[in-house]
């Protein structure tokens, strides 16, 4: 049986750093870009087809779902720094 390793800091104060807002930045940034991908996908689609099938109301979803996945890191990452800072 292997046994895990003591964990080192990289630099000392590491661990008591706030990554929320860098965390908040790259999910932001990502679910942007992915909402633009999915932007253009559906005005090709409507502009080509002139309707949306299936596949595209499964993306919609998908997209709402990762939005609504972004807005709950935010939330719980503003909780978590808030009840943080005032202890």
């Amino acid at each position: 049986m292997s046994t895990v390793p003591d964990f080192e800091e990289p630099y000392p104060g590491w661990a008591q750093e706030n990554k929320g807002p860098l965390i908040l930045g790259v999910t932001g940034t990502l679910t942007f870009i992915a909402l633009l991908f999915v932007t253009g996908r559906i005005y090709s689609r409507m502009i080509s087809l002139g309707k949306l099938g299936s596949d595209d109301y499964i993306v919609i979803l998908c997209i709402v779902s990762l939005a609504q996945r972004c807005t709950d890191s935010y939330l719980s990452i503003q909780s978590l720094t808030s009840h943080l800072s005032s202890s």
